[in-house]
């Protein structure tokens, strides 16, 4: 993964949930004030997909069988994982942290 070094990598995954934090807030403030307007609320799903897209091309992720993807969503940001998540080849990975999934991506 010369293309993309481990802090900017961590940097940039914390910033993703960083702004999907505040999203899901404000989204939820939207919802109490405006609570029957279906389009007035926004949405930064484009700019994630990119982004997230431009880490799986710096880390040679599988945009298809993507492990950024699957922290992010699926993990929600490793909040939702358990041992046997993720097993290669017979060993188990823990997918806690950007951390671990910088380290993982090196693996595959």
């Amino acid at each position: 993964m010369e293309n993309i070094t481990e802090k900017m990598f961590v940097e940039t995954i914390n910033m993703i949930k960083k702004q999907h934090e505040h999203d899901l807030k404000c989204n939820e403030a939207f919802n109490i004030l405006l609570p029957n307007d279906y389009t007035s609320g926004y949405d930064n799903y484009n700019l994630y997909k990119q982004i997230i897209k431009l880490l799986q091309v710096a880390t040679n992720d599988d945009t298809q069988n993507s492990w950024i993807d699957y922290y992010v969503w699926e993990l929600e940001f490793g909040k939702k994982y358990k041992d046997g998540c993720v097993i290669i080849d017979g060993v188990n990975y823990e997918l806690i942290t950007p951390e671990d999934l910088y380290r993982l991506l090196g693996v595959k």
